[in-house]
């Protein structure tokens, strides 16, 4: 790996939903700077990242599976992972 500069993106998809949602949501990004000898980041993931307008028109997170996603472009996928959320 070289030192460098990177624009390190986040997207989720909520793998079963109540509602249609898009399959890759951005979520948020971050500039880091790539060393040889570091090997870990943090992007904070809150509660309103996982949310959406149901109905009603009021936010709610569902207790589900969602994909997480971490890409330098929305076609380049570097990591993927999954978590749920309980009720």
């Amino acid at each position: 790996m070289k030192d460098g500069n990177e624009v390190v993106q986040l997207y989720i998809d909520d793998v079963i939903s109540s509602m249609s949602r898009p399959a890759k949501e951005h979520k948020g990004f971050e500039k880091i700077v790539l060393e040889r000898d570091r090997k870990k980041w943090k992007i904070k993931l809150k509660p309103e990242h996982l949310s959406f307008l149901d109905r009603n028109l009021k936010p709610v997170v569902e207790p589900v599976m969602f994909e997480v996603m971490v890409c330098s472009s929305s076609e380049e996928i570097r990591l993927k992972g999954e978590f749920g959320v309980r009720k």
